[in-house]
């Protein structure tokens, strides 16, 4: 994937771009044509282009819907040769779920459910924070005063 599409963590191949763009590697300089293919449907999806530099890249022309998508591609050379490359995943999340906080029932005092506590320092679940998330911020706000939290995976 190209650096450009690869949105957040680097070479994860995970993105919200809906119109990613692959660069093509370890094609040889003999290579006269390169298909994009879907590997679900085996359907052609378009043709890369030789970049300036001798390297290809495909450009997707449509968004991409949400989830795990598989291509391959299909390379013919001068002498009318052809090889088929291993498919490459990648996944399109364009979505975020939000996490919710609550009080450990444990610490809540009183009416239950009422997020009303005579507990110095409760504790607190947070739950819904999407499984791809790398990283958790919570910002607790008392007496006026911001405090930051980072979390880190299983933390939360």
């Amino acid at each position: 994937m190209s650096p450009d599409s690869d949105s957040g963590i680097a070479d994860d191949n995970l993105t919200n771009i809906v119109k990613p763009t692959l660069h093509l590697k370890d094609i040889d300089p003999d290579i006269i044509s390169v298909q994009v293919w879907d590997a679900a449907s085996d359907t052609q999806i378009g043709v890369a282009t030789q970049q300036p530099d001798g390297s290809w890249a495909y450009t997707f022309t449509s968004d991409l819907t949400e989830g795990l998508h598989q291509v391959y591609v299909k390379v013919e050379d001068i002498a009318g040769n052809k090889a088929n490359s291993a498919v490459f995943d990648f996944t399109i999340d364009t979505t975020v779920s939000t996490p919710v906080i609550s009080l450990l029932s444990k610490d809540d005092t009183g009416v239950t459910g009422d997020n009303l506590t005579n507990i110095n320092k409760p504790g607190f679940a947070i739950s819904g924070v999407d499984a791809d998330a790398h990283r958790v911020v919570v910002q607790v706000m008392h007496n006026g005063v911001s405090e930051e939290i980072e979390l880190s995976p299983p933390q939360w």
